[in-house]
């Protein structure tokens, strides 16, 4: 079934989060050229990107 509009919410990142988005972005380093990157980031660096970015953002 596809996804409706109410079904999906949008939130801030968590640095809890990490270990997931790792696993999506490594797919895409390691099978794809999408990526500027050659080597797959380790969950302890991806916290480390988000916790970087996450300061930066401001939610309205």
């Amino acid at each position: 079934m596809k996804p409706t509009d109410s079904d999906i919410t949008i939130r801030r990142v968590l640095p809890e989060d990490a270990c997931q988005i790792a696993d999506i972005y490594n797919y895409y380093v390691r099978e794809t050229t999408v990526s500027f990157e050659v080597a797959v980031l380790s969950v302890e660096d991806m916290r480390g990107r988000i916790e970087r970015i996450s300061g930066d953002i401001s939610v309205h």
